[in-house]
């Protein structure tokens, strides 16, 4: 059986309290085409809504066909030795697609628009997702006592994610009327634009969109992103240091403070570490400190991680991986992440790394 985990990405947004049913009938949705030189390999049909296959079927000459209620759900079609899923809406009708197991998932879409632009969004994003891949795969063999390897590596980084913005608001800008651009912009763009801005691009789409079952979603999501905007009071919290000792946010009152949510096991947490360590060294006899709260569950792993990338400031930790209470509380759902904390206890700024980190310090601690 196929992995279906690897679609999971695509849906982690998405609240299902927001697809309560009606008692009014639904109209169906097919879906169906071909696959070429895809020979007795199986396709299944995935919902948003479920985390296993809805539906599967073995493909004779290629042909395939699905049906489902026409509620406007997010499915993907997963093609068995293929990791990357064809994304669609169940919009009322018939949607028709000619597929290619060498290229999947693009191909030809007809019969509705906004699945049409979805399939414009996954062939815009196809070289990127592919590079995203090939650069997780180099983070992961990167040594963290190579810095140049590491310094290589962040500047690549930099530029794939200032690639993906430019990409992700061309598209939007040029869809505003389509499903597909929200898709892109709590996909592709979610993690990569501050709060503010986030909320800036969503409320450029149009009504109709921003009124939709995934439009109220998203909006949702915003405004749970938007808890501890800057400017608010950071909530304090106490979690254990390396040691055992009890350590408070409140403690570190009338200093600037950094806190970094991170783990030894995120690749891109590790990359970005050498930046942090420069901010403070840079900044630490300037009323500034940090304080990292990781989201391990190893212990071993944490102190060596600490040690290997040279973290030494306050370092606090339950030990409960993405159950960590403070990461709980804060409503963090990607690493790393940051918040900028000013001597008052407000938040100044959120998600400021590489070069960005520097320069915002630089502003602040004059």
């Amino acid at each position: 059986m196929m992995d279906l985990k690897k679609t999971a990405w695509i849906f982690l947004w998405i609240p299902s309290v927001l697809y309560g049913q009606g008692t009014h009938p639904i109209p169906s949705c097919t879906v169906s085409g071909t696959i070429r030189n895809a020979v007795d390999r199986k396709v299944y049909l995935v919902s948003s809504l479920q985390v296993t296959a809805r539906d599967s079927a073995r493909l004779r000459e290629g042909k395939f066909s699905f049906t489902m209620p026409g509620d406007t759900t997010l499915y993907a079609l997963m093609l068995e030795g293929s990791g990357t899923p064809f994304l669609f809406i169940s919009i009322p009708g018939t949607l028709h697609v000619a597929l290619n197991a060498t290229g999947f998932p693009l191909g030809e879409v007809r019969g509705q628009r906004d699945n049409e632009s979805m399939q414009e969004y996954q062939k815009d994003f196809k070289a990127l997702s592919d590079e995203a891949v090939e650069l997780n795969k180099e983070s992961g063999a990167i040594s963290q006592a190579d810095t140049a390897a590491i310094e290589h590596f962040r500047i690549r980084a930099d530029a794939f994610n200032s690639s993906v913005l430019d990409a992700g608001k061309k598209f939007i800008s040029s869809h505003k009327d389509d499903m597909a651009s929200l898709f892109v912009l709590m996909n592709e763009l979610r993690t990569r634009l501050q709060p503010l801005d986030l909320e800036k691009e969503f409320e450029g789409l149009s009504g109709k969109v921003r009124r939709s079952k995934f439009g109220l979603a998203a909006e949702a999501y915003i405004k749970e992103v938007n808890f501890n905007a800057v400017g608010d009071m950071a909530p304090d919290f106490t979690q254990k240091d390396t040691l055992g000792k009890p350590l408070s946010l409140t403690m570190f009152r009338g200093k600037y403070v950094l806190v970094d949510f991170w783990a030894s096991w995120c690749g891109p947490c590790r990359a970005e570490n050498p930046n942090v360590v420069a901010a403070y060294q840079m900044f630490r006899n300037r009323n500034f400190t940090i304080l990292g709260v990781s989201l391990d569950d190893n212990r071993s792993s944490w102190l060596e991680a600490i040690h290997q990338d040279g973290l030494y400031w306050n370092q606090v930790s339950d030990l409960q991986h993405w159950n960590n209470a403070v990461a709980i509380q804060y409503r963090i759902t990607s690493i790393p992440s940051n918040l900028l904390i000013g001597p008052d206890g407000r938040i100044i700024a959120k998600n400021i790394r590489g070069e960005n980190l520097l320069n915002t310090l630089q502003a602040v601690l004059k």
